[in-house]
């Protein structure tokens, strides 16, 4: 008997503290922006994951266009500051000569492009690089870079300096 007293009072109480909601049929202003505010968090957490993961920047050893920007800002901050920049080993390389002597040499090593100072050190600047290729026009450097997939890729650097090339 106990027990039963004891569940018809909660059933009694329940009824006394009755939520304001419960008879209610349609949706009320704290349901909308309870659900546009799921709504917004899903959107703002899923759109970025989903762009990380479907952008196409990188396709299986290729160059990322950021990393291929910022190898590109290094190899003019360095040509900017030669003397004379010219390109070596029929192309393939860039070599910019500083005033105090320094020379600076960009160049192919296996899969990457590296930076050597006076013939020593090794500095990555660009990994997925298949080749590079350096002309000088017009005090312009032509700097072409095939990534490991086969897409070239082609920038020209205004230099004004004394220019050796065509």
């Amino acid at each position: 008997m106990v027990i039963i007293t004891k569940s018809v009072q909660l059933s009694a109480a329940k009824k006394k503290c009755a939520s304001a909601f419960s008879k209610q049929t349609g949706f009320t202003l704290l349901n909308v922006l309870v659900s546009l505010a799921v709504c917004l968090f899903l959107s703002g957490t899923l759109s970025p994951i989903l762009h990380l993961f479907l952008s196409g920047r990188t396709d299986n050893g290729g160059i990322d266009s950021r990393e291929h920007h910022i190898a590109v800002q290094q190899i003019m901050n360095e040509c900017k500051q030669a003397e004379t920049v010219e390109p070596a080993d029929g192309g393939r390389a860039l070599t910019c000569r500083k005033t105090g002597g320094e020379e600076v040499r960009f160049e192919i090593y296996h899969t990457m492009i590296r930076k050597r100072v006076n013939g020593k050190g090794h500095v990555p600047i660009l990994h997925n690089a298949a080749s590079l290729t350096a002309d000088v026009k017009n005090g312009l450097i032509l700097v072409g870079i095939t990534s490991v997939t086969g897409k070239k890729k082609q920038t020209a650097i205004p230099v004004y300096s004394s220019l050796k090339g065509d």
